[in-house]
């Protein structure tokens, strides 16, 4: 896949508490849908009722749909578009002040068109198609939260653990970060 087509939104795990619009034909509003991940990970779409979703990437929400919706409708094109994003949670450990559970939340602003062509530069950030600027948190973010680190941290050994998208095989990634 080409890197400059990479887009943010697309490799976004859904989870509880996200809250999407589904476009399955902008003709048809009947079966157009915005939806709150529910606790159990699911959502109501119309026709076919609770879907599970938790755990799938925008990409991978999006061809299940067309593969569903398929069944009634002659080759849908679905959008989705994820309107408010849920708090992050990240656990950190090790050597930081406040080692724990902590909550970060994703901020979204609305914007104008000067100040896109200033923010589209900003490092971990997305525009969508509402107008909304949404700066995820970082591991910086985290580790700020917690206090900072101690003067016996190792900043060349820090070990990240995520979760995988389905498509990707599932289960957890680990990466190994250098701050030196």
């Amino acid at each position: 896949k080409n890197y400059l087509e990479k887009n943010q939104d697309l490799d976004y795990i859904l989870d509880t508490g996200d809250k999407i619009q589904i476009i399955i034909n902008p003709e048809l509003p009947e079966f157009n849908t915005i939806s709150l991940i529910d606790i159990n990970g699911t959502i109501n779409i119309p026709r076919f009722n609770r879907v599970y979703v938790a755990g799938l990437t925008i990409n991978e929400l999006r061809n299940v749909l067309n593969e569903k919706y398929e069944e009634i409708l002659n080759k849908p094109d679905i959008e989705i578009v994820i309107n408010s994003y849920r708090p992050i949670n990240a656990y950190i450990y090790g050597e930081v002040v406040s080692p724990g559970l902590y909550t970060l939340n994703v901020i979204q602003e609305k914007i104008n068109n000067d100040l896109l062509q200033k923010q589209k530069y900003i490092n971990n950030s997305s525009y969508n198609q509402k107008n909304k600027f949404q700066k995820f948190p970082t591991i910086f973010d985290i580790i700020r939260k917690a206090g900072g680190i101690t003067e016996y941290s190792n900043i060349e050994k820090i070990i990240v653990t995520r979760n995988n998208s389905f498509s990707n095989g599932g289960g957890k990634i680990r990466a190994e970060i250098n701050f030196a």
